[in-house]
């Protein structure tokens, strides 16, 4: 600093350290405002020791016998698709050809039940936080970190358990039957958003011929969609890019393009098809609502009963 300082005049010297103490207060205060947000509202930013203990415990070994109960996609071409600054993977996309017109897609998600049983001090913890939280320089995560970006993160070259949707798709983008079952499978590439839009547009690159089908079903759903009313809630996004130290650099803004739309589908084709199973199973609904009277809940039942759900009031 000195030596370039002495390139200066006093006055340019003076006005140099007085942009740099200036520029540091700004930061300084951008720093205390994000540890205030986290104080105002309570945000568990540190894990409990007896939580992290019992994360840091869980063995990353997938035993043959495990295996066993699962259906095997660790030779199927498999690859995540993320943001590039994302640091845990829970979801992936499988495909092969099915014959005669037909393609196999499957989509898995890290299979977090498998590491993390109900009423555990790791399952408590989650419960108490609901869900992940994310801030402009960090992640507040619902589990520990060796848990959402280790065990249960689908990073590639790596056997990892899944809960899968298995479709069978025709050219149309029509399923034709699907399976929903754990699986243990093995990422063969972590794909950035950006790399898989490059090759979308170029026509060219790395699994080309995977990526290409899986965007062509993907936007043959996503007309179907829209078709049949669907709205459209994208809206361009902002980002921060912060350096090592998480000083804010610049902003730019990313919209919603076919490589996010790619993902964007088949997650909500296994979300709808999971909601489907799970609700013709259970036709009716036990519930109790503290503060409701008996004419609102009456209400409500009788215009779910219209559209075909079941509820059993009880008390």
């Amino acid at each position: 600093m000195q030596g370039i300082t002495e390139l200066f005049h006093p006055w340019a010297r003076k006005s140099f350290y007085w942009m740099l103490c200036r520029r540091q207060k700004v930061f300084e205060k951008i720093r205390g405002i994000r540890h205030l947000v986290l104080a105002e509202y309570g945000l568990p930013y540190v894990y409990p020791a007896a939580v992290e203990e019992a994360a840091n415990r869980l063995s990353n070994e997938i035993t043959a016998e495990e295996i066993a109960k699962r259906a095997d996609f660790r030779n199927i071409t498999t690859f995540t698709i993320d943001p590039v600054d994302a640091k845990d993977f829970d979801d992936a996309l499988s495909i092969r050809s099915a014959g005669e017109g037909l393609w196999e897609v499957g989509v898995h998600i890290a299979d977090v039940s498998h590491y993390v049983t109900e009423g555990s001090i790791i399952d408590k913890e989650a419960f108490k936080r609901a869900t992940s939280i994310y801030l402009v320089d960090r992640t507040i995560p619902m589990l520990p970190e060796h848990l959402c970006n280790f065990l249960c993160s689908l990073r590639p070259n790596e056997e990892k358990l899944a809960y899968s949707v298995i479709f069978t798709m025709n050219e149309k983008a029509e399923v034709k039957k699907f399976d929903i079952t754990r699986a243990v499978i093995k990422s063969d590439r972590r794909f950035t958003y950006e790399e898989v839009q490059e090759i979308i547009e170029k026509g060219e690159g790395e699994y080309y011929e995977e990526i290409s089908t899986l965007n062509r079903l993907a936007q043959k759903m996503r007309e179907k969609r829209f078709t049949a009313g669907a709205i459209d809630f994208q809206q361009a996004q902002v980002h921060f890019r912060l350096d090592d130290n998480g000083k804010p650099l610049s902003v730019y803004f990313s919209e919603s393009n076919e490589s996010h739309q790619l993902i964007e589908e088949f997650m909500l084709l296994a979300n709808r098809t999971v909601a489907e199973k799970i609700g013709k199973k259970r036709e009716y609904i036990a519930m109790l609502e503290k503060g409701e009277t008996d004419m609102q809940l009456s209400t409500f039942i009788m215009i779910s009963d219209a559209v075909g759900l079941k509820f059993a009031l009880t008390y």
